[in-house]
């Protein structure tokens, strides 16, 4: 990824107004931290962020178009190239499932991931100063605490689901091994949704509370003291055992008090994948205060996935595999599932090679931004450690959670992206103009 650290200082001068942008940016954010679904029209499922996004984000988008060089559209393919390489492939894929197979299916899952497309590029285009990326920072701290109050309030009284809970929640374990009676969901379908939600604003919580650059003391204690104690309360009672794990790995990375937190990224996702792998492999009940049967299921689920692909080669191409998932998932993982409960290879399943591949660079192209972010920032290093901690985490946390499709699930990663290639871009940018300025003098 290439930046041009005068030219984004110019648009940055170039640019309206801040305000409004951040606040539309704000609002966007807000409404895609849940899984709402406002009905269906034909046959595609329309999400409350999605409208959210379309009526109020796209049209300042197609304003900005009228300023040449310094259009959102224009600063976001230079900023977050990788982000578009992966909405073509996916669109590519589309394309020859729709026109060769016949298959709209993931036709829906392309128009389920542009709301994000839209969004991430809005907020790289908003965000000019510190004082704006903390704000949205703190929107989603807001929108994890309102999921994990309405969460709890699930957990206690059984009532209060906003969003239909899918059927499969009545099998969902506790942390014991034991089925749940009652489910903490927010405003998310499974508590596991809920649970994977929450981690970023737990992260970004924990981190900026001793961080003084970025909220003044008093507020940080008065606001991100009660978050986190909401936050956590509700992560726990999720009962999700990925979100968990995930959690502790992202703040692990996010307060090491070490320099080269690149190194230790990768090998805590390497790591603590491939001990939950071993874990769900064997058929041992090891972490005796943990169920270790939904990992297992979650490992058979690629076996299946291989399966699948051993029959049908086509997945490989262009995806669509969902629709010959469910006989192999029924087979191999005794459980009638339509994806590999893993978002990584679901980005095989769905959208094939080309998609998978654009997947892989997109996150390694984010986790090597988030990394240098982390390195080269001076001021707002909480805000740096933060960003770095919650892409971390949920680069482990979807390898067993299905997060390949849906507004939120996509948005959720595409706003971390955007925020953390923001952080760098306001540093770059910070130098340049400070060069400038010498240069001035």
């Amino acid at each position: 990824m290439t930046f041009s650290d005068r030219a984004t200082a110019r648009a940055f001068a170039a640019a309206p107004a801040e305000r409004v942008l951040v606040a539309s940016a704000a609002i966007a954010v807000f409404a895609v931290w849940n899984d709402v679904k406002l009905g269906e029209f034909g046959g595609l499922t329309l999400y409350l962020g999605e409208l959210v996004i379309w009526a109020l984000l796209a049209p300042q988008l197609a304003l900005s178009l009228l300023v040449p060089r310094t259009d959102a559209v224009t600063l976001a393919v230079r900023w977050f190239p990788e982000v578009f390489v992966y909405t073509t492939a996916c669109a590519f894929a589309a394309a020859i499932a729709l026109g060769y197979a016949g298959s709209p299916d993931t036709a829906g899952k392309v128009k389920n991931l542009l709301p994000s497309v839209v969004l991430a590029t809005f907020l790289l285009f908003a965000i000019r100063s510190r004082t704006s990326l903390v704000l949205v920072l703190m929107v989603i701290v807001a929108a994890g605490v309102l999921n994990a109050v309405l969460g709890l309030v699930q957990f206690r009284t059984g009532a209060l689901y906003l969003v239909p809970p899918l059927e499969e929640n009545v099998w969902k374990e506790g942390l014991s091994g034991d089925l749940l009676e009652r489910t903490a969901n927010g405003l998310f379908a499974t508590p596991n949704g809920l649970g994977v939600g929450l981690l970023p604003a737990v992260v970004i919580a924990a981190r900026l509370i001793v961080d003084r650059d970025a909220l003044p003391g008093r507020l940080r204690l008065a606001v991100l003291g009660p978050a986190i104690f909401v936050l956590t309360a509700a992560l726990y009672a999720s009962a999700n055992k990925g979100a968990l794990i995930w959690s502790l790995v992202g703040l692990a990375v996010a307060f090491a008090p070490i320099r080269r937190k690149g190194t230790l990224t990768l090998a805590s996702l390497a790591v603590v994948s491939g001990a939950l792998m071993l874990v769900g492999g064997s058929d041992s009940r090891v972490l005796a205060d943990l169920s270790t049967g939904t990992i297992r299921v979650r490992v058979l689920l690629l076996e299946a996935f291989g399966a699948n692909v051993a029959a049908n080669p086509s997945i490989l191409v262009y995806g669509n595999g969902e629709a010959t998932m469910e006989p192999f998932a029924a087979r191999i993982a005794n459980w009638r599932f339509s994806t590999t409960h893993n978002t990584w290879v679901d980005q095989l399943l769905m959208f094939g090679v080309p998609g998978f591949a654009a997947y892989v660079w997109m996150w390694g192209a984010q986790l090597a931004l988030a990394v240098r972010g982390r390195a080269t920032a001076r001021a707002f290093r909480g805000v740096a450690d933060a960003l770095l901690g919650c892409v971390a985490g949920l680069a482990g946390a979807i390898f067993f959670e299905p997060r390949a499709d849906g507004v939120f699930s996509t948005g959720q990663v595409l706003v971390l992206f955007a925020l953390a290639t923001a952080q760098v871009r306001l540093a770059r940018a910070e130098r340049a103009l400070a060069a400038d300025r010498r240069a001035a003098t």
